[in-house]
Formats: C-alpha cells, sequence, structure tokens
C-alpha cells in the first residue's frame, strides 16, 4: 500500500514554525542592550594583543633599565601601595625573603629599591638590610647593611623611582635570608616603600618591624587591613655571575723612605 505524502503546504509551516522558535530561542539568549547579561554566561574572550605585555620596568613609571633587570623579581613592576611608619616612630624596616638557591652567586651586585614620597619630592637617607632566618622568622641582628641615600624621589605611587644601591660588599649565606630597607620615620615621616597588591602576583613571605614591636610582624598575619591585598615589596636583587669572583685585596702602596736631611755644618 502506498503511503500518503503530506500536503506541500503542511511542510513549509512545519518549516516556519521551526524557524521561528529558533529565532524565539536566540533572542530570549541575548538581553536587550541596556541590561546585563545574566552572571552565568561567560562574556566573549577578547583577541589577543597584537603587541607584547610591558616589561616591569615599562610598567612603572620612571623605572631605569638597570632597575635590577635580570636579577631576582618577584613583583609586577606596578606601585600599587606604599607602607610606611608613623612619624614617632624611631626606625622601622621592612623585609622580604629570598633563597640562596634562587640567586646565580652569593656575592650580590646590586638591591633596588622601590620609593616614593607623600607628599614631597626630596631626598631620602635609608638602609638595605640583610637577616639570615631564625627559625621561620629574620634574627633580629643583620649580618650586614649598607647606607644610601634615594635622590630626587617622586610625589606619590604614580610617579615612585627605582633607586639602586652597590652591594657588592654583601655576600648571601646559603639558605634563606630576608632583604629589605630600613629609615628612621621622625627623619623620613613621608617616605614609602612601593609594594605590589596585583592578584597574578605570588604572595611572598615578608616581615616588618620598628622600635616599639616586639620582634618581627608578619605582614600575612598581622590583622592591620593594608596588608591583606599585599603580595610583594618592589625590591629586587642583583647578584654577580655564578662564576664570578672578587678581586683579590689590593696591597696597600709601599710607603716611600723619608730623605734625610744633614744638618749644615
Amino acid at each position: 500500500m502506498k503511503r500518503l505524502q503530506p500536503p506541500h503546504s503542511l511542510t513549509l509551516c512545519g518549516l516556519s514554525f521551526t524557524l521561528l522558535l529558533a529565532a524565539a530561542a536566540t533572542i530570549a539568549q541575548e538581553p536587550p542592550a541596556n541590561q546585563t547579561a545574566p552572571a552565568n554566561l561567560e562574556p566573549a574572550k577578547a583577541a589577543a594583543p597584537a603587541v607584547d605585555p610591558p616589561t616591569p620596568s615599562e610598567r612603572l613609571p620612571n623605572a631605569p633599565a638597570d632597575a635590577c633587570q635580570g636579577g631576582l623579581v618577584f613583583d609586577d613592576g606596578k606601585a600599587d601601595k606604599g607602607y610606611s611608619f608613623v612619624s614617632s616612630a624611631k626606625w622601622g624596616m621592612y623585609v622580604q625573603q629570598v633563597e640562596s638557591r634562587d640567586i646565580p652567586s652569593r656575592h650580590l651586585q646590586n638591591v633596588c629599591v622601590c620609593w616614593f614620597q607623600k607628599p614631597g619630592d626630596g631626598d631620602a637617607d635609608f638602609e638595605v638590610v640583610f637577616f639570615a632566618a631564625d627559625g621561620a622568622k629574620p634574627a633580629m641582628e643583620p649580618y650586614a647593611k649598607v647606607k644610601s641615600t634615594a635622590k630626587a624621589l617622586g610625589q606619590g605611587k604614580l610617579d615612585a623611582k627605582w633607586h639602586s644601591v652597590d652591594v657588592s660588599g654583601v655576600s648571601v649565606p646559603e639558605g634563606t635570608s630576608y632583604i629589605g630597607v630600613r629609615w628612621q620615620p621622625k627623619k623620613e615621616p613621608r617616605l614609602f616603600v612601593c609594594s605590589d597588591h596585583s592578584e597574578e602576583t605570588a604572595r611572598q613571605k615578608a616581615f616588618f618591624g620598628e622600635d616599639r614591636s616586639k620582634g618581627w610582624i608578619d605582614l600575612e598575619t598581622t590583622s592591620d587591613p593594608i596588608f591583606i591585598p599585599h603580595r610583594a615589596l618592589l625590591l629586587r636583587t642583583l647578584s654577580h655571575a655564578k662564576d664570578w669572583q672578587p678581586p683579590p685585596p689590593q696591597a696597600a702602596p709601599a710607603a716611600s723612605a723619608t730623605p734625610r736631611v744633614e744638618p749644615n755644618p
């Protein structure tokens, strides 16, 4: 027995009805222009930029090319915040953990620090300090410190500047060290060391201490809310090459003989 074919008009009607349902579904998934898309709908991914992302030295205004580039860098190069102390503190320090295995040579060359003043535009005295580990914290006394002066500091974090300190006489011991900065807030009450709060930056162990605190305070466990988003200090270490050897000490010049003066006859 032959099967009866449906009329062409019914087939066309069915097709039209299917197209209408598809159009309605499309309209239901696209919110009006003035309405925010639901949170569960993922936005389209943006096309990759045509140029490479900026290097850390390009992200931070006024960063010199030698801001310890190629050294031990934990930050993304952007000064998100700055840390300081109350002006009544006699001294204060911020230090960051480093491991000797991450440094090509234990003979250091430079330590680079990002600073700014708020307000102001001048110079500031400070020290680069080096501590060995005492358990899970820095020791109380540094094994080395180097004095320096940051010149012509910028005003505010948008004008933050790097300052490179020659520490070529310092060698780090094996294992964990803490490298940082120490200054006198009474003398430099407007000085701030830069910090990275970017979520993409891995959190680095850091501590601070001052004359009124009892020992070191861990930035990760302190109750001060300013440190909750902390990731890294903008403090970098550059060492000599692995096979570098310090130059031998120079011998003192031989003292010239004092000429003998004969008395007049």
